[in-house]
C-alpha cells in the first residue's frame, strides 16, 4: 500500500504536467525552395522583361531570395507600334530578404527589403530627349543606354492554392538612381510631336536620383 502511494505521489505531478503542457508550433513553410516568376513584367508598355527568381527559407522568420530578367526585341511581348524600340534589350538582378511575420500560418505575409540594379539599351526614332544643360533635341533616332539601380522596402504576401503552388502579392517603395545616355543623334529637322501624344515624353540626360515604388504578382512552385 506504501508502494502505490508513493507511485501515485511521482505520477500525479507528471501527470498534470502533461496536460498544461502545450504543444510545439508548427511552420508548414520552413525549409521550403520556391520557383517564382512575375507575371506582370512581360506586359510593361516600355520595358517588357521576362523575370524568374529563386526563393529559400533559411528557418522559420528569414527567408532569402534572388530574382533576373531578360528582354529583348525578339522575345517581348507588345502591341503593333507600341512597346520598345529598335534593338531593345535588358538585363535585371534582384536581391531580396524577407522577414515572415506569421510563421505558423500557411499564408504568410512578410516585410521586405530589396536591391536591384537594370542595364537597358535601345535605339529610339523620331522623338526628343533633354540635355543636361536643358536643352531639348528632336532627333530621327538615337541610341539609348540606361542604368538604374536602388532598394525597396516591400509589403506582401505568400498565398498557397495547393501544396506546390500559389501566388505572391506585393506593394513597396524605396529610392532609384538612374543614368540615362544618348550617342550617336541623328538631329530631326520636321520632327511633329502631335504623333507621340501617348509616347512617355522627352527623357532627361544625365544622372537622377528619385522615389520608386514596387508592385507585382508572382506565380511560385515549391521544389
Amino acid at each position: 500500500m506504501k508502494r502505490l502511494a508513493l507511485l501515485l505521489i511521482f505520477l500525479i505531478p507528471l501527470l498534470s504536467h502533461s496536460q498544461t503542457e502545450k504543444p510545439e508550433p508548427k511552420f508548414p513553410n520552413v525549409g521550403n525552395t520556391y520557383v517564382t516568376f512575375n507575371i506582370l513584367t512581360p506586359f510593361d508598355p516600355y520595358t517588357p522583361r521576362y523575370r524568374v527568381g529563386l526563393i529559400q527559407s533559411l528557418n522559420k522568420s528569414w527567408s532569402i531570395g534572388l530574382d533576373v530578367g531578360y528582354g529583348n526585341e525578339a522575345i517581348t511581348i507588345s502591341n503593333e507600334g507600341a512597346g520598345p524600340g529598335e534593338d531593345y534589350r535588358l538585363y535585371e538582378i534582384r536581391s531580396e530578404i524577407y522577414h515572415i511575420l506569421n510563421p505558423t500560418r500557411r499564408v504568410n505575409h512578410y516585410l521586405s527589403g530589396e536591391v536591384f540594379y537594370i542595364n537597358h539599351s535601345e535605339t529610339f526614332l523620331d522623338n526628343s530627349y533633354e540635355t543636361e544643360q536643358d536643352e531639348i533635341i528632336e532627333y530621327e533616332s538615337v541610341d539609348y543606354h540606361r542604368k538604374k539601380y536602388g532598394l525597396h522596402i516591400k509589403y506582401g504576401v505568400f498565398i498557397p492554392f495547393g501544396e506546390h503552388v500559389g501566388m505572391n502579392f506585393y506593394v513597396g517603395a524605396g529610392v532609384r538612381v538612374r543614368h540615362n545616355e544618348f550617342s550617336n543623334v541623328v538631329v530631326s529637322e520636321g520632327w511633329d510631336d502631335n504623333e507621340y501624344l501617348f509616347d512617355i515624353g522627352p527623357r532627361k540626360e544625365g544622372t537622377q536620383t528619385a522615389p520608386n515604388f514596387a508592385l507585382g504578382i508572382k506565380f511560385f512552385c515549391k521544389l
